[in-house]
């Protein structure tokens, strides 16, 4: 070893976990001082190192680290396939614990990234851009808490006056990571979902506005709203709007898509 220059390995800074951080960092030896007496040249030295490093840092050992000094991994995805960055980068997320961070360096402004976090994770992530040069962007992504963050997704009420897509479907979970799905469905006057057999998972459904009816295989049961539906898995059913048309909003287990056979849903304008 140099005499002008300290070199720590991992052992030397037991459980602090920063001897890669401090090669280079601990330049000089005055940066440490001179060995106490009685103690040899590498125990003097690890043990300065180690008060070096509670100072700088922050930590001692079985105690924890405040959240700004906290080691920045790098996760470089500039040569990474496109599609698998945004993966790539959640994984990593996972693997933090609460006030930990990650630098995420890319070849542009991970926009569409951040839109994720917030769709996924809103309140539960810090985003600090650290650099933002043309194929060096630097960004900090942290995590705050230990799980997602409760929250509300939409008000039923502000659905009223919104149009169905050409599958009836007016909103749906947006939630990547879910064990659920979830959608709220539209029916206008007249409109009808014909008979089917359900999926194989149990639907609960909640009547949200208008009225119509249900079919099932023994009768007919009039739908009002407020009305709460429990829909078997495999029973057959079929929808009907009324006059004043059918929302309902749908809730059951995830599957890769809903089974109810909505390529089948017909609307009529004319009653």
């Amino acid at each position: 070893m140099e005499a002008n220059r300290v070199v720590v390995d991992a052992q030397s800074v037991g459980d602090l976990g920063h001897a890669d951080r401090l090669v280079g960092l601990v330049e000089h030896r005055e940066h440490v001082g001179p060995p106490a007496a009685g103690d040899g040249p590498t125990v003097g030295l690890r043990k300065h190192v180690l008060e070096f490093t509670q100072s700088h840092i922050g930590k001692t050992p079985g105690g924890s680290v405040p959240e700004a000094a906290q080691t920045d991994r790098e996760l470089d995805v500039r040569k990474v396939r496109k599609p698998d960055r945004h993966p790539m980068i959640f994984a990593r997320f996972r693997e933090l614990a609460v006030g930990e961070g990650f630098v995420l360096i890319n070849d542009h402004d991970p926009r569409h990234l951040r839109d994720e976090f917030e769709n996924e994770l809103p309140g539960s992530y810090g985003w600090e851009y650290l650099n933002q040069v043309n194929g060096d962007w630097q960004i900090k992504i942290s995590r705050l808490t230990e799980t997602p963050l409760p929250r509300v997704l939409a008000n039923t009420a502000s659905l009223a006056d919104a149009q169905p897509d050409a599958a009836g479907v007016i909103w749906k979970l947006p939630i990547n990571e879910r064990d659920l799905d979830s959608n709220v469905i539209g029916l206008a006057p007249g409109g009808r979902i014909d008979p089917h057999a359900g999926p194989e998972l149990d639907v609960l459904i909640h009547v949200l506005a208008g009225s119509g009816t249900l079919t099932t295989e023994s009768g007919t049961l009039d739908l009002t709203a407020g009305d709460l539906l429990w829909l078997p898995r495999r029973s057959r059913r079929s929808f009907a709007a009324g006059d004043d048309g059918l929302r309902y909003l749908t809730v059951h287990q995830r599957r890769a898509s809903l089974q109810l056979d909505l390529t089948a849903l017909q609307r009529t304008t004319n009653g």
